[in-house]
């Protein structure tokens, strides 16, 4: 499993800081390096077949010793050249993990020089050793956490801690990683190995009087939105201002959803024959309301296209007065000014003066 970093604590709203010291994992380094020399030294100072078998065996917990411990037959009936030729191996692989712990901190961000010592870890106990470079939350985040776990009556209502626990056998039914968190802490409980971890919970933003997100909602109509929502496995729960460590076991991104929302639901159908298929309907915002695009106004412009396709299928015969605006079946009005628009109202009121200017001056 992962270690847990800044970001499992922290909402997420832009960057966010490592919170991890450049030197975090140094002290560890500097005493497994101390580790293996003490190793080199003790074969070193074998002098006998029965005291390299011993460092030999110390050794086996730094280094693979190859084939040795588990050899058939088992080291006590092998010969002694075979014991000096695996402590020599064994002292060679124990040096070279020296020589790798004893380098300078990597260059580069402190992220990156903490990821170098704990690879630096991971070499001598294997690839899936956990490394758990401590990390401190800012200030702000810190009083926020430690705010909400003050509030965990509040947040769990009456079953509390129960609800955590139902909350994460309900996890385990879907999410493998949760699973086997489950799966370690009933195996613990069934052989009386408990820990003393109890569960705490971390709900940001915090609002007074909220409930937890996980359980069910008190009003449907008004969910809780909360950013960050954590289930923390804490022996005390500890001030989080200071320096904290410990595994990520999962995270997942869950939406709210609304109790009502306006939707729509699209299907493929057979385009009639009756229209050509590349034909298309564009729609403009009509700016007549102050919330843009609404189902009402969607229907009225599909239902305004289909009357003026029609209106486009009657010859000028068939409109009384307005056959002398035609062929002109459509005029672009447009009360706003938003876009190109003709002014028929203006342009007759000038036709008819003019009109009338002639008229008089004829008289």
């Amino acid at each position: 499993r992962p270690a847990a970093t800044c970001r499992d604590l922290i909402p997420p709203r832009g960057p966010v800081p490592e919170g991890v010291a450049r030197d975090a994992l140094r002290p560890r380094v500097a005493a497994l390096e101390a580790k293996l020399a003490m190793a080199i030294a003790a074969l070193d100072a074998a002098a006998d077949r029965a005291a390299r078998l011993e460092a030999l065996r110390g050794a086996a917990v730094l280094t693979e010793v190859p084939a040795l411990l588990h050899a058939d037959p088992p080291p006590e009936r092998m010969a002694e050249e075979a014991v000096a030729l695996a402590a020599e191996a064994a002292r060679a692989s124990l040096e070279a993990l020296r020589r790798r712990c004893a380098a300078p901190a990597a260059e580069g961000t402190d992220a990156e020089a903490v990821a170098a010592d704990a690879e630096a870890i991971r070499q001598v106990f294997g690839a899936g050793f956990p490394v758990l470079p401590p990390f401190i939350l800012p200030a702000a985040e810190a009083a926020a956490c430690q705010a909400s776990l003050g509030f965990r009556a509040e947040l769990l209502g009456p079953g509390g801690a129960f609800e955590i626990v139902r909350w994460q056998r309900a996890m385990a039914m879907v999410r493998p990683r949760m699973r086997a968190l489950l799966g370690a802490l009933d195996a613990a409980s069934l052989t009386a190995h408990e820990a003393g971890a109890a569960a705490h919970v971390v709900q940001l933003p915090l609002q007074p009087g909220q409930r937890w997100a996980a359980l069910p909602f008190a009003d449907p109509e008004k969910p809780p939105r909360p950013t960050l929502l954590a289930a923390v496995l804490l022996g005390a729960a500890p001030p989080l201002d200071t320096p904290l460590a410990g595994f990520a076991i999962d995270s997942w991104v869950e939406a709210v959803p609304e109790q009502r929302v306006t939707t729509s639901v699209t299907f493929h159908h057979d385009a009639p024959g009756a229209r050509p298929p590349q034909s298309i309907l564009l729609a403009l915002d009509p700016g007549l309301g102050a919330q843009g695009w609404s189902s009402d106004a969607l229907f009225a412009a599909v239902r305004e296209a289909f009357d003026l396709a029609r209106l486009r299928l009657l010859a000028p015969e068939d409109i009384a007065g307005h056959g002398a605006v035609l062929p002109t079946t459509l005029v672009p009005r447009n009360v706003a000014g938003q876009s190109v628009s003709v002014d028929l109202v203006t342009k007759f009121d000038k036709l008819n003066l003019a009109l009338s200017s002639f008229v008089a001056g004829r008289e």
